[in-house]
């Protein structure tokens, strides 16, 4: 057999499709009731709109929290054990808001949902990715990422519509019969034998939680975060202040499809060219999205921006995940990736606040005006690392 059919049947092997179908439930779970949160505590608990958004932010908090923990956990336990725990605590968690609960204790449901989730979403992409060959690693980084992809993709699709159709306790039961899959996906992973005593082991302080050598990398993807954030966090208000609102799913449609897209193919060129030559093209893409986003009047100018904004963000952020693999020191994969996804949630959390104090003075021009600044710098700061050899 040749060295690329290996690389091929290793990539598509039952560890790594299991990993990705587990994933896949538990971004869906995300996905879903992240949309109608809102909504869905302004009327069951009759409270203000502003409740309902610290609510989703739960869910959000508790992902932030448990990223650091991932590494840990799947040091502890074996893979198959403490996926089949998230997920199983995940669901529980979601079936329990179909009870005639509280807003506290619904609240800290979804805290409990964000913490489970973001154990599962880490410690996924490091079982995935460990069973690589290291000349394969880009392009299963890449199609790994599908899962989170497709569930980004339909997830607030369908929770929407099956939200106005059917109710919210039909999309929170929706949501719990994903969960269970996701529980049988992850018991019907491979066993695999507990790693030996290693660096992520005996590490101790912050490094037990945080690797170092992703910093660089943390503040990079940090800045991606933010830009990101100001897509999904103003977008829709941009439309509705230019009278587009009709236009706003359609700017969603091609920004998903894009992601999709781009993923399988840029982990496959980050195997076989130098990061600069995928990312800083892919960062002057985003840019361009962003001024189409500053001036769009029209559908068109919409249409167009989600296009080119979503092929160029699909790119960074499947490459800066294969570049967060790459640099990981052996036996420390997961606490990499735990690291790096701290940073992404880091600046997606923080962007849509920051911005705000902002947009007053900026406006929705300028704020994504500044956010192509904001790009320009980033690339610099990109091409500052890639010279230092960071990520070779």
């Amino acid at each position: 057999m040749t060295r690329a059919g290996t690389g091929r049947s290793l990539l598509l092997s039952r560890r790594f499709l299991g990993a990705a179908f587990v994933n896949f439930f538990a971004t869906s779970n995300f996905f879903l009731l992240v949309p109608i949160t809102v909504l869905l505590v302004h009327h069951r608990y009759d409270a203000p709109l502003s409740v309902g958004g610290l609510v989703a932010g739960a869910l959000l908090a508790g992902g932030v929290v448990a990223r650091p923990l991932a590494g840990p956990a799947l040091h502890a336990l074996p893979a198959r054990a403490l996926l089949v725990l998230t997920m199983s605590t995940m669901t529980l968690a979601t079936a329990a808001c179909l009870l005639p609960v509280g807003l506290t204790v619904f609240t800290l449901l979804r805290f409990v949902s964000g913490l489970a989730f973001g154990i599962t979403s880490t410690a996924t992409l490091a079982v995935a990715v460990a069973g690589l060959p290291s000349e394969r690693r880009g392009s299963g980084t890449g199609w790994f990422g599908l899962s989170n992809s497709l569930a980004g993709a339909i997830g607030p699709a369908i929770g929407l519509f099956v939200a106005n159709r059917w109710g919210y306790d039909t999309v929170i039961a929706a949501v719990v019969g994903l969960g269970m899959l996701g529980c049988v996906a992850a018991a019907l992973l491979p066993r695999q034998p507990r790693p030996a005593p290693g660096p992520a082991s005996r590490s101790s302080g912050l490094r037990r939680f945080l690797e170092p050598a992703a910093l660089p990398l943390c503040v990079f993807i940090a800045c991606a975060g933010i830009v990101y954030s100001s897509i999904y966090g103003y977008l829709d208000a941009w439309s509705v202040s230019q009278g587009l609102t009709a236009w706003a799913p359609w700017f969603f449609v091609c920004y998903s499809t894009m992601v999709v897209l781009s993923r399988p193919i840029t982990g496959r060129l980050m195997d076989s060219t130098p990061p600069a030559v995928v990312m800083l093209p892919a960062l002057a893409t985003v840019a361009l999205g962003l001024v189409l986003l500053a001036l769009m009047d029209s559908a068109g100018l919409m249409v167009a921006a989600g296009l080119v904004c979503g092929a160029g963000m699909g790119t960074v952020l499947c490459s800066a995940t294969v570049l967060a693999v790459r640099i990981a020191p052996p036996g420390r994969i997961a606490v990499t990736a735990s690291t790096f996804y701290l940073a992404l949630d880091g600046g997606v959390a923080l962007g849509p606040p920051l911005l705000g104090l902002a947009l007053p003075y900026w406006g929705y021009p300028g704020l994504f005006t500044a956010m192509a600044i904001l790009v320009a710098l980033v690339a610099a700061l990109f091409l500052a690392l890639d010279r230092r050899s960071l990520f070779a």
